[in-house]
């Protein structure tokens, strides 16, 4: 491979090129982790591409602009050396190509600083659902149908969203004629819960149809194919998926926070003896090329319990998908309790950083990098010596009143009673305070409080 390439500038990435994303309440975005484009939801892709902010988004990446109303997400992440998306967007374009900037050149087509438009349809299409089975404790509404009931049992808020099927059949109709002309290459399929949607449901039969095309067979089985899943999902319409995935070989990226009891809180509503099942037969069926992967928000819970997690995960090899735990740390109200570490008491934070570190440093699992990458970060942010009291007891307020909702009844200091004694201790030391009147009021009726201090 030639090294004497450069990408047309600094804060260039490749998806305005290549990509298409529309989420999960059918908004545009660059991609999953940048800021909604205001005024341009359930915009088809025809409509999107060309429109008059992505031919400025072009430009200015070409001109070395930072797009600072949307990509925030990947600057943090270079600013605290974590390796952003979209350095790996900009790095899988190149890889495997004997010369990169052609392989560059042909992602840009026409495309010039004076000229943002773009006339090379997109090849990767990353359509999201909000269609899930669970309620997870990171999650909220706008990712998750379960989360909208659940927002509905803890506020009394009537669901602002509903799903439009005539438009997610649209969505799936653009992905299936990229199918037919051969212009789909990537894909990638989350949510929500992408194995209950019938949009990508839709799609994957088209491709098992055109298997069976001799025009066709060796272009679908080349497709790359990926997956964010929470795994709790093995057959659709009496099928066995893995069965059905296989002659793909997708990319499953299971997004599983933790393990045994620590999964069934930060993913409340799981199994673990189901998901422990279906990991074993996605993994016998799914990793031909050793592709099967754990994606993981850093968490403190499952940090907590890191050496149950590399006990398991770790006998299968996976390729590890670690996440940077986006918790607003000027701003309890944003928090949903206790699942940033940075909160938590510089002896059992900095105890905890080393021992990960130290661990998963020694596992040799690939990618484990980038967990040490996440690590840092926090330590470069960790907020426990500025924290006041006030923010602990509104956090542990907020913490209790979501636990009241928990679909698995366990909470957070029950969990660590297994995993941390110490932060268990230290959560049941914390009175908690409310955000607002519902929330004491509720608790005290189900009698998790008293009307002084924390009982529970």
């Amino acid at each position: 491979m030639t090294t004497d390439f450069k990408f047309p500038s600094k804060t260039w990435c490749s998806y305005p090129w290549n990509h298409s994303y529309q989420g999960s309440r059918y908004e545009r975005k660059l991609c999953c982790i940048s800021s909604d484009i205001p005024a341009h939801d359930k915009m088809t892709t025809e409509e999107f591409w060309n429109c008059e902010y992505m031919q400025s988004v072009r430009k200015r990446m070409m001109a070395g602009e930072k797009i600072s109303e949307a990509c925030l997400a990947c600057y943090k992440n270079e600013k605290l050396g974590i390796r952003s998306l979209r350095e790996e967007s900009n790095a899988d374009i190149i890889r495997g190509h004997a010369d990169p900037q052609a392989a560059v050149n042909k992602v840009i087509g026409e495309c010039t600083v004076d000229n943002g438009v773009h006339h090379t349809p997109p090849e990767y299409f990353d359509f999201r659902t909000i269609h899930c089975n669970l309620q997870c404790i990171s999650c909220g509404d706008v990712y998750s149908s379960t989360w909208m009931q659940t927002n509905k049992e803890m506020w009394g808020k009537e669901p602002e969203f509903k799903p439009d099927y005539k438009y997610e059949a649209g969505m799936s109709q653009e992905m299936i004629d990229g199918l037919n002309n051969k212009t789909l290459k990537n894909m990638y399929w989350a949510g929500g819960e992408p194995m209950m949607a019938k949009l990508h449901w839709d799609v994957i039969e088209r491709m098992v149809e055109l298997l069976d095309d001799p025009n066709y067979h060796d272009y679908v089985k080349n497709i790359k194919m990926h997956y964010n899943t929470n795994l709790t999902k093995l057959e659709w319409k009496g099928k066995h998926i893995p069965t059905m995935l296989e002659p793909f070989q997708p990319s499953i990226q299971a997004s599983l926070d933790g393990c045994y009891e620590t999964i069934e809180y930060t993913r409340d509503g799981c199994s673990w003896e189901v998901i422990e099942k279906n990991w074993k037969e996605y993994h016998a069926k799914l990793n031909k090329g050793k592709q099967m992967g754990v994606a993981t928000v850093l968490s403190a819970p499952v940090l907590f319990d890191i050496d149950r997690y590399l006990e398991f995960y770790g006998q299968f090899d996976p390729f590890l998908h670690p996440h940077y735990m986006y918790m607003r740390l000027d701003d309890v109200t944003k928090n949903p309790g206790f699942l940033d570490i940075r909160w938590y008491p510089k002896d059992i934070f900095f105890d905890t950083i080393d021992h990960v570190k130290k661990e998963m440093s020694a596992s040799g699992l690939r990618n484990s990098k980038k967990w040490i990458q996440v690590l840092e970060a926090y330590e470069k942010e960790y907020k426990g010596d500025v924290v006041t009291k006030d923010e602990l007891s509104k956090l542990k307020g907020s913490q209790l009143y979501r636990e009241l909702f928990l679909v698995t009844k366990r909470g957070l200091a029950e969990l660590y009673d297994i995993t941390n004694p110490a932060a268990a201790e230290w959560i049941r030391s914390i009175e908690a305070s409310y955000l607002n009147p519902i929330m004491p009021v509720r608790l005290l009726d189900a009698g998790v409080i008293d009307s002084v201090r924390v009982t529970k």
